[in-house]
């Protein structure tokens, strides 16, 4: 699946940018419809990130020295 999510979106991004390259003449619409076929996808991924709570970094010390030897709260 991680392959798929890679290469795919990378060759199509690679064909359009070759596309530009030979046909000077198409490069507003490719690059426009790169665009919103970026913008399309980001607005229908974005639902499915889990935002994780936030908690501070454990340092190596002594964690009761610091105050961390009760688990935060969230």
């Amino acid at each position: 699946m991680g392959l798929l999510g890679t290469v795919v979106p990378a060759a199509a991004i690679l064909t359009m940018t070759l596309l530009a390259a030979i046909h000077p003449r198409l490069q507003g619409i490719l690059i426009t419809g790169v665009a919103i076929t970026l913008f399309i996808l980001a607005m229908m991924l974005i639902p499915r990130i889990k935002l994780l709570p936030i908690r501070p970094a454990r340092c190596r010390h002594d964690d009761a020295q610091f105050g961390f030897d009760k688990p935060f709260p969230i």
